[in-house]
């Protein structure tokens, strides 16, 4: 699956993908959405301070997908 045009587009490519593979169509879900982007920031901070002190081996994605449409 390769994501090519402006984010709607992707995003709709993407839930396209998801809804076939969960075999129903998904959409997103405004009220989860908002309660993780709320804590997102907070989350990332905690593990970078675990991949500095050593607690976490593996590094971890530093690529920031927004599921957000413009």
């Amino acid at each position: 699956m390769q994501l090519r045009g402006d984010m709607k587009e992707r995003y709709e490519v993407f839930r396209q993908f998801m809804s076939g593979f969960c075999n129903r169509q998904v959409q997103l879900d405004e009220t989860i959405y908002k309660s993780e982007s709320s804590t997102a920031v907070r989350n990332r901070e905690i593990a970078d301070k675990l991949e500095l002190n050593k607690i976490c081996e593996t590094p971890y994605d530093k690529v920031c997908v927004h599921l957000r449409l413009p």
